[in-house]
Formats: structure tokens, C-alpha cells, sequence
């Protein structure tokens, strides 16, 4: 097998700059670090814009006990309630749906 080495300069724009993939996957992390949402913009970047009462019925309510701000986890309020506010900690919460993905019922129906 022959080898050929070659040196490649290429200009990097000004408004860009290199950083390595593991500074840029720390610095996104830090950036969503105590930073909350709204059922809403929940639904919209973690459950492909499904609707507020799919994502009580299908992650709120089933995984209360694992996601339960009071225990120790990210949605304060998971049964939610007249006048109670749900508040999501985006980081955590960010984990968590990556981590538990496959045990959501993706193709759950709501019950009315």
C-alpha cells in the first residue's frame, strides 16, 4: 500500500473558530445548566412537538416518581393541578429523556 502525506492550509472564516468536539459538548452542557422551561417548550424540543397533555399522559405521570423535583428530579409539580405550574430543569431533564428514550410509549394514545 503506498502512502501519500500532504500538508493543506484552509482559512478559517472570522466568525468561526475550531474547537475541539469534547470543549463544544461541555460548553453546550454548561449553557443549558439551571436554565428551566415550560411544558411547551418541553414538548418541543424533547417529544417532536407532541401535545401537553400527550407528554403528562405519556412521561409526566408514569415516571412521576423518577422525574419528581421533590425526589430528586427535574419537573417540579409532575401532577401538575390547578394554579400548580409545571417547571422542567432543562439539563436533567435533557439526560433523562436521552437515557430513557426506548422506555417511553412513543405511540401512546391519550386517554380523554
Amino acid at each position: 500500500m503506498q502512502t501519500i502525506e500532504a500538508r493543506v492550509s484552509i482559512q478559517v472564516p472570522k466568525e468561526y473558530v475550531l474547537v475541539k468536539q469534547t470543549e463544544l459538548q461541555e460548553l453546550q452542557e454548561r449553557s443549558q445548566q439551571g436554565r428551566t422551561c415550560d411544558v411547551n417548550e418541553f414538548r418541543t424540543q424533547f417529544c417532536g412537538g407532541r401535545s401537553a397533555e400527550w407528554v403528562r399522559q405519556a412521561i409526566f405521570i408514569p415516571f412521576a416518581d423518577e422525574i419528581d423535583f421533590a425526589k430528586g428530579g427535574w419537573l417540579l409539580n409532575p401532577h401538575g393541578g390547578r394554579g400548580r405550574k409545571q417547571l422542567i430543569f432543562v439539563y436533567p431533564a435533557s439526560q433523562w429523556m436521552n437515557e430513557n428514550r426506548m422506555r417511553i410509549k412513543w405511540d401512546e394514545r391519550l386517554i380523554r
